[in-house]
């Protein structure tokens, strides 16, 4: 049993990795426990954190604080992003050589760039006791021991029982290039042609390509929201667009089916695979334009009815799957 979990992600902005943890700390299981989250000063501006959490931005400064307890308390010392594998096992050598035993985990959010960066990450998890994916797929890449219900919503939202079509398209994502939002326009011009009105929202740029954000919000000035949008801004009928290059679980498209939105998005990660047969989903190869087109044509040829029964269906689907990662890994790092 873990005495003292502590948390790392020191990453300076809020991607969809650092929502997982947000959401992951603020679990009730953990409300009786010691537990440390060691970050940035910019990423605790941009979280919520539970009151029972430390929050330290030194990890010098957490083994001077962990050093009041007893000795035979153990610590699950968690990583939250590939970034930090190395500091983290620093900071678990020095904690150990203090006599204190450590249990060393890895969450992986994300595949490998390339094959340094993936050899790099394996050489590195190596040192660790126990990692954790959001989605089977990354264990094809990196050495992953443990793979939980793949990571869906947080909480269900209220149920939906109709979502009849608003023929209203609509994009949210950050100005980076992974998200694919170059092809947007082009199918956006193709979809106002049909009568249906589109919009997009952008959120904060992670990756800090100034001149590539700048372009992309040019490109999509004739449909820019004025204020960023999240998934509340979705409503039942709704058409979500995800061109993303790439993705592991896609929680953005979860939240919007959770909400009896119908998503048209790229074919990346585990979104092919969302539902048994069908749903309120149809994928395209990754940048491909036409494909994209081909995709709104197959939602655009249902019914009404036969929407809002693949919308109502599949938000009851992802409903029923709530929760289901963040308990799972609650209570593992809570039994080491």
């Amino acid at each position: 049993m873990s005495d003292i979990i502590i948390f790392v992600d020191r990453k300076q902005a809020k991607g969809g990795g650092q929502v997982v943890l947000e959401q992951l700390i603020s679990n009730k299981i953990f409300e009786n426990s010691i537990v440390y989250l060691l970050t940035s000063n910019e990423l605790s501006k941009k979280m919520i954190i539970g009151k029972n959490v430390k929050i330290f931005f030194s990890a010098d400064r957490i083994f001077e604080d962990i050093r009041s307890y007893p000795n035979n308390m153990t610590v699950a010392l968690c990583s939250n992003t590939n970034s930090d594998l190395q500091g983290v096992a620093r900071l678990a050598k020095k904690i150990r050589d203090n006599g204190r035993p450590v249990k060393l985990i890895s969450i992986v959010h994300s595949y490998p760039r390339n094959i340094f960066y993936r050899k790099i990450t394996k050489f590195l998890q190596s040192q660790y006791n126990i990692c954790l994916s959001v989605e089977p797929g990354i264990s094809c890449s990196l050495p992953v021991t443990d793979n939980p219900p793949w990571l869906s919503i947080c909480e269900a939202g209220p149920q939906v029982n109709s979502a009849m079509p608003t023929r209203k398209v609509k994009t949210f994502a950050r100005p980076d290039r992974v998200k694919g939002l170059d092809i947007v326009p082009d199918i956006y011009r193709s979809l106002e042609e049909k009568g249906l009105i589109c919009r997009v929202a952008l959120g904060e740029s992670i990756d800090g390509d100034t001149k590539y954000e700048k372009y992309i919000r040019r490109s999509l000035s004739p449909w820019l929201e004025e204020f960023g949008k999240g998934p509340d801004w979705v409503e039942a009928g709704d058409i979500v667009l995800i061109p993303s290059l790439s993705e592991t679980a896609c929680l953005t498209a979860q939240e919007v089916i959770s909400r009896g939105a119908y998503v048209v998005s790229s074919r990346v990660g585990i979104l092919p695979y969302l539902f048994p047969e069908g749903g309120s989903i149809q994928t395209f190869p990754a940048g491909d334009i036409s494909g994209a087109l081909a995709a709104f044509n197959n939602v655009l040829s249902l019914d009404e009815n036969q929407f809002c029964t693949a919308c109502v269906t599949s938000s009851r689907i992802i409903s029923s799957r709530a929760g289901l990662w963040y308990k799972y890994v609650a209570n593992r790092l809570q039994s080491l």
